[in-house]
C-alpha cells in the first residue's frame, strides 16, 4: 500500500555533525511536492523544527521534545507534559550525579537537555528510586530529562489524529533508540546505516548509506513497496 506521509527525525537523520544535509532536505521537498505528508519528529525544540518545516515547504506540523509538544501550526502548540516535575527531576540529579549540566539549546517547553557527561543508566536509577516519573533519553546528540508519559509514538499519532490519518499510513524514518517508539506506531519503519543497534533492530529496514544517500535509499525502498 503506497504510503500517505513520512514522519521524519532530523539529527543523525537529516543533519550531520548538527549541520543540516541539503541534498536530505532536497528530497523532503520533492516527497511534500509529490502530496506525501512529511512531518519531522525530533528531540529539538518546536522553533527550529517550525523553521526547518516552513523554510523547507513541508507539513506545518511537527512533534517536538520527542513528543512532548505538538504543533498543530505556528500558534498552536499543545504540551503533552509538565516542566516543572522535569525542573524537580534536575535539581535532584545534580545535587547527586557530578556532571550533570544543562547543554546550550534552544528553550524547551517540557523538557531539559544535558550534557552526556555521567552515567544514564544511574541517573535513570536515582529518579525511579526517588518515585518521579521521569526518564533520561539519550539521542546521540545528547540527554534528555522528560516525562515518562511522553515519547515519539505518542506525540505522532497526537499530529496524525489532528490529520485525520492512521499510523499505518506512514513510514517513520529514523537513527536512535528514541526513533523506535515511532516506528512501533507507522506501518513502516526505516533506520539509516549510522542508526544504533537498537533503532536497526526495530526497524523494517536499515537504509543503505548515510545522509541524502540513505534517505534516498529508505524513500526508494517504501515507493517500491507500494508500487
Amino acid at each position: 500500500m503506497k504510503p500517505k506521509g513520512f514522519a521524519v527525525d532530523v539529527d543523525g537523520t537529516l543533519t550531520e555533525d548538527g549541520r543540516i544535509d541539503f541534498k536530505a532536505m532536497e528530497l523532503l521537498r520533492w516527497l511534500a511536492d509529490s502530496g506525501f505528508k512529511v512531518i519531522l519528529v525530533s528531540g529539538r525544540s518546536v522553533w527550529e523544527l517550525l523553521t526547518l518545516a516552513s523554510l523547507g515547504g513541508l507539513t506545518r506540523l511537527v512533534v517536538a521534545e520527542n513528543g512532548g509538544v505538538v504543533a498543530l501550526g505556528p500558534t498552536k502548540l499543545v504540551m503533552l507534559a509538565d516542566k516543572y516535575e522535569v525542573l524537580k527531576g534536575y535539581d535532584y540529579l545534580s545535587e547527586r550525579i557530578e556532571g550533570v549540566r544543562l547543554r546550550e539549546t534552544f528553550p524547551r517547553l517540557t523538557e531539559l537537555v544535558l550534557e552526556r557527561t555521567f552515567d544514564l543508566s544511574l541517573g535513570n536509577r536515582l529518579l525511579e528510586e526517588a518515585g518521579f516519573e521521569l526518564k533520561l533519553r539519550d539521542s546521540n546528540y545528547a540527554y534528555h530529562l522528560e516525562s515518562s508519559k511522553v515519547d515519539k509514538g505518542k506525540g505522532l499519532l497526537k499530529a496524525l489524529k489532528h490529520l485525520g490519518a492512521d499510523g499505518e499510513e506512514f513510514v517513520a524514518i529514523g537513527d536512535s533508540d528514541v526513533d523506535v517508539d515511532m516506528f512501533r506506531v507507522c506501518g513502516r519503519s526505516v533506520a539509516m546505516e549510522n542508526g544504533t543497534e537498537g533503532a536497526k533492530r526495530a526497524a523494517d529496514y536499515v537504509a543503505k548509506g548515510r545522509g541524502a544517500a540513505g534517505l534516498k535509499d529508505a524513500v526508494e525502498w517504501v515507493l517500491r513497496l507500494g508500487a
